[in-house]
């Protein structure tokens, strides 16, 4: 985890605590990037794949929507469903390698 953990005030210490349990590795949503105008990027895991209620994850979003100053509605992006996998980058670059390679 990163040395500080921005939390929006609604959040608890309980709350936050009790949401990281449901997420991959016990990491909770955490702020990396916001700009003046209030735009923010948050990070977060996915959910345990055990958990099928995404009650806390839900919790946890609405917190982060509060946050921004106009309350704003989020643009959310599942990166795990929208972007190739890290394996398969590898596993292509491997194939070009061995085409491209005497």
């Amino acid at each position: 985890l990163p040395q500080y953990i921005i939390v929006p005030a609604s959040v608890t210490d309980s709350q936050l605590t009790g949401a990281a349990g449901h997420f991959q590795d016990g990491r909770p949503p955490i702020w990396a990037w916001s700009n003046c105008r209030g735009a923010a990027l948050v990070k977060m895991s996915e959910l345990i794949p055990t958990i099928t209620e995404r009650t806390q994850e839900n919790i946890m979003l609405e917190n982060i929507r509060k946050s921004h100053p106009q309350k704003a509605p989020m643009a959310v992006f599942e990166l795990n469903k929208d972007v190739i996998s890290v394996k398969s980058v590898a596993s292509s670059y491997s194939k070009l390698v061995s085409l491209c390679s005497p």
